[in-house]
């Protein structure tokens, strides 16, 4: 609609001599095409850095290529419902998606880890269990703590639905994107994702094939541990604190829904005196326009023509 409007004014220019027309004012479409760039800015970029951080932790492309092909594929059947129940994807869909990539990513890496796990273990043993065999116990044995944590999360965002008024119409696309990229994370993760590991995993060399940063991260992290284990006392200390200070946040953190507008449009509106009028509508939008473009952070004013010279009606 807005580069239909934009067609027609400048189509228009050349029967206006002498009148500026300026469209990038009052233009909501520039918001929300800001909005979209930047959450498909975000998502080409956790995109990559996921890329990168599977090849250097999983250390085999076959897996890799698994848990790259397993979080598209939640984020698509996701959408497919939406599209399903006639639902629009906006902004806060969008985001619904990209705050559930955490789970996708996570349901993603758990599932192959383990699998590829059990497999090396199996192999290094000599035994004698089949590579479906060995997957399907693979992924049975994560699954129930998967599984409750997916239900734990679902139940923690459910309390949107019941909000109402401006903040439950706002966020209620949002929890509910979420909501179904974790289940069909969840579904994917025990469908697609086994049966991914069978075709590429089957024949493929991975006992030697493990990376060279998991030792090195899992002595720092058992040394961490170890110390933070050791010191009860201040860990207690430390719970208290945290505790109180949440309390605390929740108390005076207020509700306010939106927060502040980065729109780079504002609108200035102007009451006229009661009385007889002493002075043309045009005029005073005219004036109230030339008053802004004086401040160094306004680059253009217009004043809107058309308003009612009334009691109850301002001049904008």
């Amino acid at each position: 609609m807005t580069r239909g409007v934009e067609e027609a004014l400048a189509k228009l220019r050349p029967g206006l001599p002498g009148i500026e027309i300026d469209s990038t004012i009052f233009r909501p479409a520039t918001f929300i095409d800001l909005s979209i760039y930047n959450l498909t800015r975000a998502l080409i970029i956790g995109s990559v850095l996921v890329i990168i951080i599977l090849g250097a932790f999983l250390y085999e492309w076959r897996v890799a290529l698994i848990s790259v092909t397993a979080i598209p594929l939640s984020l698509v059947a996701a959408g497919v419902v939406l599209y399903l129940r006639e639902a629009t994807i906006n902004t806060m869909v969008l985001a619904g998606f990209i705050v559930a990539l955490g789970d996708i990513v996570d349901d993603a890496i758990i599932d192959v880890e383990n699998i590829v796990r059990r497999l090396r273990e199996e192999r290094r043993a000599g035994s004698s269990k089949s590579t479906a065999r060995v997957i399907l116990e693979a992924t049975l044995e994560v699954r129930p703590a998967i599984l409750q944590a997916t239900i734990i999360i679902a139940l923690a965002v459910t309390p949107v639905f019941f909000m109402g008024g401006l903040a439950g119409a706002f966020f209620e696309p949002l929890a509910s994107a979420f909501i179904l990229a974790m289940l069909a994370s969840m579904v994917v993760a025990m469908t697609v994702t086994p049966a991914l590991c069978l075709i590429l995993l089957n024949r493929a060399a991975i006992e030697q094939r493990e990376s060279p940063l998991v030792p090195w991260l899992k002595r720092v992290y058992g040394a961490m541990l170890s110390r933070i284990l050791a010191a009860r006392a201040r860990r207690s200390r430390a719970r208290w604190s945290l505790s109180s200070r949440a309390l605390q946040s929740g108390r005076f953190s207020g509700t306010r829904c939106c927060p502040n507008s980065r729109s780079a449009t504002s609108s200035c509106t102007g009451f006229p005196r009661r009385g007889p009028r002493t002075r043309k509508p045009s005029g005073s939008r005219s004036a109230l326009a030339a008053s802004c473009v004086r401040f160094p952070e306004c680059a253009t004013s217009a004043p809107i023509s058309g308003a009612r010279w009334a009691g109850t009606s301002p001049t904008a």
